[in-house]
């Protein structure tokens, strides 16, 4: 989904954008015999962006993860990633046409996850003086990663301009949040009655605006606390960590567990400077002797016309 608009007094042309594309991964079954209620389960990447192009000019508007039935023969080991371009066309006469101010740059973020277990990171912190943006922090990482000591869980990349961003890389399906209970007097199991709709993977998403010296506020404006805007960025990777079931009158019931981690805050990125947004815990596997935590950090580049 592409909306366009040719800015004749610089040449580009701006285009909101929303790709996505969507996979059918399998049913799914809620409830029992006569009360059972199948549900698809769906992968699905997404985005909103706005990008100014210049002609003939290729761009890279994002990486996704795809799901893993989705790779490709040989990828099985590696960890492969879907670029998306952008490309645009067009005539148009560069007669008179302005040099683009700073505010009309684009940005492209680049956010990194890093996991490694919790005494391992506070014997960092306390070896490090954290500064506000922690690239000695975030040094100690790469290092650890050819060692053997830390994780590098993904690497995503977000472009755009000024506005609304919104990536999301996730699994997208219907659960059950009510069941009408069973019949006392006749053997009707619990029918699943009311459904909500849950996104299990990797969201990012902002409002931005360039700041008078020169860097970028990322923050949106989605809530209100008495008619006042709160600002917030969000960084949320959601997983499912298995199910809740019971039985009511004989019948079983399920609901899905998830398991929520969110960074969210707003922030002013500079470009090239590496920011620590934060740390997020993640829930441990059964048997587990170590906690693990992952640190995520973005770094911002400043994207500029001709």
């Amino acid at each position: 989904e592409v909306d366009q608009l040719l800015d004749s007094s610089t040449g580009r042309v701006s285009i909101h954008v929303a790709p996505e594309f969507v996979s059918l991964l399998r049913q799914r079954s809620w409830g029992q015999g006569v009360a059972e209620v199948e549900l698809p389960e769906f992968y699905s990447v997404e985005g909103v962006t706005r990008l100014h192009l210049e002609n003939g000019k290729s761009r890279l508007v994002s990486t996704f993860r795809p799901h893993q039935s989705l790779r490709t023969e040989g990828s099985e080991s590696t960890e492969p990633r879907l670029l998306l371009f952008a490309t645009a066309h067009f005539e148009t006469s560069k007669e008179n046409s302005r040099t683009p101010g700073p505010e009309e740059s684009d940005f492209a973020i680049h956010y990194e996850f890093y996991e490694t277990d919790m005494t391992t990171l506070n014997s960092w912190i306390g070896d490090e003086a954290l500064s506000a943006d922690g690239p000695d922090l975030r040094n100690r990482f790469e290092k650890a990663i050819s060692e053997g000591d830390a994780t590098l869980l993904d690497s995503v990349v977000v472009a755009g301009a000024p506005g609304e961003v919104r990536f999301l890389s996730a699994r997208q399906f219907l659960y059950p949040t009510y069941y009408d209970a069973p019949e006392v007097d006749r053997p009707v199991p619990a029918m699943p009655e009311a459904f909500q709709e849950w996104e299990v993977g990797l969201l990012i998403q902002f409002q931005s605006e360039w700041q008078p010296n020169g860097s970028l506020r990322i923050a949106p404006q989605d809530r209100s606390d008495r008619g006042r805007p709160t600002a917030q960025h969000v960084v949320r990777w959601d997983r499912e960590i298995g199910e809740q079931r019971w039985l009511e009158r004989e019948s079983e019931v399920a609901f899905p567990l998830f398991y929520s981690m969110k960074i969210e805050q707003p922030v002013y990125l500079h470009p090239e400077e590496v920011v620590l947004l934060g740390t997020l815990r993640p829930h441990p596997e059964e048997g587990e002797t170590k906690q693990s935590i992952i640190t995520v950090y973005a770094r911002m580049e400043k994207i500029l016309g001709e």
